[in-house]
């Protein structure tokens, strides 16, 4: 089907990832540029310009939208911003962590309404120190700002973290 990502999603995965342009290590413990991008390229010390950081938003927030859309299939009817609240949900849990979620088994399920209440269980990061599953404060306003995209009405303004 090949769906878009709206604007008010771009704007609120931008709001959620913010932008560094200096490798980091995020709250996974995993290195890190620019507006969340990761991958074996990024380790201390590299550097980015922002034009850089603003193409790899636009070629990673595209893919994630494009896997999606495949995992998705034709059989759901989605509303714009229910498919903009998944990619930002799935651009910062990983594609394929999102496969294999009950978020994605509701979603192909056309269990729309039972959507936000799975994202809501995506709210815990890993200590670096313990390796434990601890809550994060982070997390759950994203999250929370996620599920508001998904409850709001194509064309609205942008809900805010």
């Amino acid at each position: 089907m090949n769906r878009d990502l709206p604007v008010i999603a771009l704007a609120l995965l931008r709001a959620a990832e913010g932008c560094r342009l200096s490798a980091y290590l995020d709250g996974g413990g995993q290195w890190t540029i620019g507006w969340g991008h990761t991958g074996p390229e990024i380790s201390p010390g590299v550097t980015w310009t922002q034009a850089h950081c603003d193409d790899a938003l636009a070629h990673d927030a595209s893919a994630t939208a494009a896997e999606l859309d495949h995992l998705i299939g034709d059989g759901v009817t989605l509303t714009a911003n229910q498919f903009g609240a998944l990619v930002v949900f799935a651009y910062n849990i990983g594609v394929h962590a999102f496969a294999g979620s009950t978020a994605c088994a509701r979603v192909r399920h056309n269990e729309l309404t039972n959507v936000p209440a799975t994202m809501r269980l995506w709210t815990k990061i890993r200590d670096p120190h313990t390796r434990r599953l601890v809550p994060s404060m982070g997390l759950m306003h994203r999250r929370e700002a996620e599920i508001a995209l998904w409850h709001t009405a194509d064309e609205a303004p942008a809900p805010t973290l």
